[in-house]
Parts: C-alpha cells; sequence; structure tokens
C-alpha cells in the first residue's frame, strides 16, 4: 500500500519514527530510513559519535556495535544517519565504501551472501560457499566483490535473529 505522510502537531511518537496515513486509512509508524534521512532529527551527536568510532584507529575501528532496548531508535540512527554520512564521506581513510545491508533471517550465511552481492563490483558464483568454508570466509568473500583498495561496511540490522532464527 502506499503511504503518505501525515502529522499531527499534538501527537509525539518519537524523533526516529514518522506518523503515516496508509490507504486503508489506517495509521502505521514508518521507521526512518535512508530515503527518509532529510526527516532525520535530534539524532545528529549519537550520529557523530558513532562515525567517531568507525574511524577510530586499529581493529576497535573496525567493528560498532549498537546496542539498546526495542524501539529506541537504533535501526533509525544506523540507517538514516550513520549510513548516509557514512556514504557522504564520513569515514576518514575510505573513498566511498560499499556498504552491504542484510537481516540475517532463518538463513543467514544466504543472507549475507545475497547482501555482499548486491554491491559486488563483479559477479561472484558461489558466493555462499566461500563464506561458509572457513573462518577466514567472510574476509575472502570480501576480497572477491569488492573494488581495489576498497572497504565494505556491512550492516546487520536485528542481528538477534541469528540466535532466534536459526537452527543451527
Amino acid at each position: 500500500a502506499a503511504i503518505r505522510s501525515f502529522s499531527f502537531s499534538d501527537f509525539f511518537v518519537s524523533q526516529n519514527t514518522r506518523l503515516c496515513l496508509a490507504d486503508d486509512h489506517q495509521l502505521r509508524l514508518h521507521r526512518l530510513d535512508r530515503d527518509l534521512a532529510r526527516d532525520f532529527f535530534g539524532r545528529g551527536e549519537l550520529t557523530e559519535r558513532l562515525v567517531a568510532r568507525l574511524n577510530e584507529a586499529g581493529p576497535r575501528g573496525r567493528f560498532l556495535a549498537v546496542v539498546g532496548p526495542s524501539g529506541c531508535g537504533k535501526s533509525s540512527v544506523v540507517r538514516a544517519g550513520l549510513i548516509p554520512t557514512i556514504r557522504g564521506g564520513g569515514l576518514d581513510e575510505t573513498k566511498g565504501p560499499a556498504i552491504a545491508e542484510m537481516f540475517p533471517g532463518p538463513h543467514p550465511i544466504e543472507e549475507l551472501a545475497a547482501a555482499l552481492l548486491r554491491v559486488s563490483v563483479r559477479p561472484v558464483p558461489r558466493l555462499h560457499d566461500v563464506i561458509d568454508g572457513g573462518s577466514r570466509g567472510l574476509l575472502q568473500a570480501v576480497d572477491l566483490i569488492a573494488a581495489e583498495g576498497s572497504d565494505v561496511v556491512l550492516v546487520i540490522d536485528q542481528f538477534e535473529e541469528l540466535f532466534t532464527l536459526t537452527t543451527n
């Protein structure tokens, strides 16, 4: 259903959701993502801290977990704040990193392969097998899909699905 933006001056939802009226006239909350980044507000300082953390030298700067209670805006700050900032050149040492986004779902290796292939600069047959092929599978897969000298930023939303939706 198409969604039109609908606002109430006296109805506050949160800074990282919009109240929308769908075609069936039901009110829905719409999570902010990169397409709605222009409407994202109130989290600039947090976004700056996340980018600064990713820009830290050494192995600490290579991993960032955004954690918090359900509904607090983790996905919105990443999708409407962090990702657009990275795309705009926010990472110091990188020139236009590829940003692969995924939800693990019940088949996380397949989802990871699909996310990497969406940003791949070349076709890579059987990427799933590369990822699943050993402890360095993800690093090998990134080397195969990325442009020479480019970084890849992997965004895993709903990370807990690795523990709640998988069987092994």
